[in-house]
């Protein structure tokens, strides 16, 4: 065995940012899968998920009727999404080393969630955002729900959002409800009592006070699928390149899987 390669490989495994598609490693998992709940990626049919799934960048979630979902993610940012809602992750990348270099990029194309930041939104608020059809959503150490709805609801438990559109940006602070009727108009703030009867209350009535700080590395797969909870993200990474060079070495290093490199 050339343990000089494979010494070599697990150096760049541990100093690494990001590894090639052929190692890439979960950002989420499911600590609640209730109902119908689903995730595909383009042009790959809807797979059916369970609490303990793992979660990749690109996923589209989907949750069914009298379905419920809460992911949390590597910096322990929460997403609970309500029934009938349609959630992507479009592009999530986690520095625990430097989380203020991280970014937490998602959408959310039809029904609700609740946002809880993570080290993310806490570190470098500006790095996370949320797209809606009639708006975009950014977080200053936030919890908050929305909705579509007729437009956007909006309801602030914690810290600050912005919400902006063609017609321009609005901060809206806690325990302000917020209304945004199209992209072309500005969001604004109204009393709760305007706010559709019972719009909040799914949402409001997911428990997350279940959910344990550091779950997103220390849970394990229900289903047998790949994940990464029950080991840190640079072992993953580790393994995965460890084991190419000893098959690699093992084959007297004259495979082509040798030639493969860390993206930066």
């Amino acid at each position: 065995m050339n343990f000089k390669l494979l010494a070599w490989v697990m150096s760049i495994a541990l100093t690494s940012q990001s590894v090639s598609p052929a190692f890439a490693i979960p950002v989420a998992q499911f600590v609640v899968a209730s109902g119908n709940v689903t995730v595909s990626l383009p042009q790959k049919p809807a797979q059916a998920v369970t609490k303990g799934d793992a979660v990749e960048n690109g996923m589209i979630i989907t949750t069914g009727k009298n379905s419920r979902a809460v992911l949390q993610f590597q910096d322990d940012q929460l997403i609970a999404l309500q029934s009938n809602s349609v959630f992507k992750i479009n592009d999530y990348r986690f520095d625990r080393a430097s989380p203020e270099k991280s970014t937490a990029f998602f959408s959310l194309a039809k029904g609700g969630l609740r946002a809880v930041t993570g080290l993310i939104g806490d570190r470098k608020a500006e790095n996370w955002k949320l797209e809606l059809p009639v708006a975009t959503a950014r977080i200053r150490g936030t919890d908050f729900i929305a909705v579509i709805f007729q437009g956007l609801y909006a309801r602030v438990t914690s810290g600050e959002i912005s919400l902006s559109n063609s017609a321009g940006a609005e901060i809206f602070s806690v325990g302000q409800t917020v209304y945004v009727g199209s992209a072309a108009d500005l969001g604004r703030s109204i009393p709760y009592s305007l706010a559709p009867s019972g719009i909040f209350d799914e949402l409001q009535a997911i428990d997350l006070s279940v959910v344990e700080s550091g779950a997103a590395s220390g849970a394990a797969s229900t289903t047998g699928r790949p994940t990464f909870f029950g080991i840190s993200t640079a072992t993953a990474i580790l393994i995965g390149l460890g084991a190419a060079a000893v098959a690699a070495a093992a084959g007297g290093g004259g495979g082509g899987g040798s030639n493969s490199t860390t993206q930066h």
